[in-house]
């Protein structure tokens, strides 16, 4: 799809192991979050062709999301293909 995958499971991160997935955590209520969300919409158009890659996009207000590493909205992650638990945080 040219658009982000809207993700609505906290656990989303136990299929990690079949592709990338490059994950906006957001909150809508948030100005600096509707200020990042068009640029998710174009880097999913824009890798719509990558193979095992996916943009996505939850949103934090409605999802308990227990992840320290999640300290400020919004947050930018890739989660390597096969490395479940890893990220690589911006």
């Amino acid at each position: 799809t040219n658009q982000p995958v809207e993700i609505e499971n906290p656990f989303f991160h136990e299929g990690l192991s079949i592709t990338f997935v490059f994950v906006l955590f957001y909150n809508p209520e948030t100005e600096s979050s509707r200020e990042v969300i068009p640029a998710i919409y174009e880097l999913a158009h824009h890798t719509i062709d990558v193979k095992d890659f996916v943009v996505a996009m939850i949103d934090h207000s409605k999802n308990d999301i227990d992840d320290e590493t999640i300290n400020h909205i919004p947050t930018l992650r890739l989660f390597p293909k096969g490395k479940q638990n890893a990220a690589l945080h911006k």
